[in-house]
């Protein structure tokens, strides 16, 4: 049941996203695949060190706060990569 209600939530955003890149030329393209990858790169370290940080104290792990490191590092990304190619 939560499968389906994430794969159905995620269909329309995923397809949002591509009609995004389509819609970009080369060099947006390539600072927003850059981004993405940096801000998945910057997410699964976090994922990976959180439990971690869990045995010393830390809070769980909500996941809104997942969602906003990967929206806030793919808007680094941007930020980073758009002024590399100024």
């Amino acid at each position: 049941m939560l499968v389906g209600a994430v794969a159905a939530a995620a269909g329309p955003l995923i397809a949002v996203f591509g009609g995004m890149l389509r819609g970009l030329g080369e060099l947006e393209r390539r600072i927003a695949a850059e981004a993405l990858a940096l801000s998945f790169v910057v997410t699964i370290a976090a994922m990976v060190a959180y439990p971690f940080l869990e045995a010393v104290g830390v809070p769980p792990l909500r996941p809104q706060t997942v969602a906003f490191v990967l929206v806030a590092s793919f808007a680094v990304g941007i930020h980073f990569f758009s002024r590399r190619y100024e």
